[in-house]
């Protein structure tokens, strides 16, 4: 029951972060206009789904998907949400994970480097900070099941 209640202050300030997010970058002269956020509908429609990958072998795929699984059982999620000052929410290169997110929502599957910049632009960022920064926020999810659980909510809000 704490996991579901924490789960549902992650939404709330999902959605705060994102509102914050928006208003800082409009105010700044950024943000995805309308004429961007077309060109990321274009862009989906040509890319709806991912390049086919070799996932490897399907018994270690499963094995790690089983470990994904306990750790997010055994995670001590905040009560409340994260706090402001949690070190894991520390900008990479000057991007928030809120940043992160709205620009992965808008590219979507696709692999166009046009897209990436045109994203990036948004952010108000040079295409190859935005790059490292959303690699290195990746990583980060990626070892942290409680992080990934709130990048998850800032991703499907965004």
């Amino acid at each position: 029951m704490r996991m579901a209640g924490s789960i549902m202050a992650m939404q709330g300030q999902a959605a705060q972060w994102l509102a914050s997010t928006r208003a800082a970058l409009a105010a700044s002269g950024h943000g995805f206009t309308p004429e961007d956020q077309a060109a990321f509908a274009a862009s989906a429609a040509a890319h709806p789904q991912p390049e086919p990958a070799d996932v490897g072998d399907p018994a270690a795929l499963e094995a790690e998907a089983r470990e994904v699984a306990r750790q997010a059982m055994e995670a001590e999620y905040p009560e409340g949400g994260f706090a402001p000052d949690d070190p894991r929410l520390a900008p990479i290169e000057g991007v928030t994970m809120a940043m992160a997110a709205l620009a992965a929502k808008a590219v979507g599957w696709s692999k166009d480097p046009a897209d990436t910049a045109r994203a990036a632009r948004c952010l108000g960022l040079d295409a190859d900070v935005y790059e490292r920064a959303a690699a290195a926020w990746s990583e980060r999810v990626r070892r942290d099941v409680v992080l990934a659980a709130f990048y998850g909510q800032l991703y499907a809000q965004a």
